[in-house]
């Protein structure tokens, strides 16, 4: 069973993941894409594990996810099979949002840490463009 101070290096491993995300969006789109199906899969097995299901009962969690199954069912039923591949893995994004503000809510030392990392990469990004021209 996993005790108290695993949850806490759990939470902070997972913030840490989140807090790159910004980071390697400069990289390219296969990091983001990756860190944030990391963070929902091992939120969705830490939940599942310690039954706490308190993260997933949220009304407008619930109303965007059949959204997203009806967008899903609808390009399933369309003559366009190319709409199957871009509807079906939108609900991933609605997830990571709400799983965002859980990791937010746990540490509040996440926003401060992305605002100075935010800026280093405004900074870093305007300094590249200024010396490449």
């Amino acid at each position: 069973m996993i005790n108290k101070i695993d949850n806490k290096y759990f939470l902070k491993i997972l913030s840490l993941i989140f807090i790159l995300i910004p980071f390697t969006l400069i990289i390219g789109p296969f990091l983001p894409d990756l860190f944030v199906v990391i963070i929902i899969l091992s939120l969705f097995s830490y939940s599942f594990y310690n039954k706490n299901f308190l993260i997933f009962n949220n009304k407008i969690l619930i109303f965007c996810l059949f959204i997203c199954l009806y967008f899903a069912i609808v390009s399933i039923f369309s003559q366009n099979f190319i709409s199957i591949k871009s509807s079906i893995f939108y609900f991933r994004f609605i997830v990571f949002a709400f799983l965002a503000s859980y990791l937010i809510s746990c540490n509040k030392d996440i926003l401060k840490k992305l605002f100075y990392l935010f800026l280093i990469i405004y900074f870093s990004l305007f300094g590249d463009t200024l010396f490449q021209y």
